[in-house]
């Protein structure tokens, strides 16, 4: 039996190529957009409870950043 990749090394191959974008293009639109499609999917093919479970932490950061946007 195969073991799940721990949390430090899927955030390290991310950050990689996130770092590799950003090198690359000089922004991150590029690695945001792969990243995003690459969630969506991900997301799409979980269970509903742990897809709220998601989408909430997003909804409350883009509300929390709305906020400290307004605030500045």
């Amino acid at each position: 039996m195969t073991t799940k990749y721990t949390r430090e090394q899927i955030n390290e191959v991310l950050m990689s190529f996130v770092d590799t974008s950003y090198e690359h293009w000089g922004f991150y639109s590029y690695a945001a957009g792969a990243l995003q499609s690459q969630l969506t999917t991900l997301l799409a093919d979980m269970p509903r409870h742990k897809q709220a479970e998601v989408l909430n932490v997003f909804k409350n950061l883009t509300e929390k950043y709305s906020k400290e946007k307004v605030a500045v």
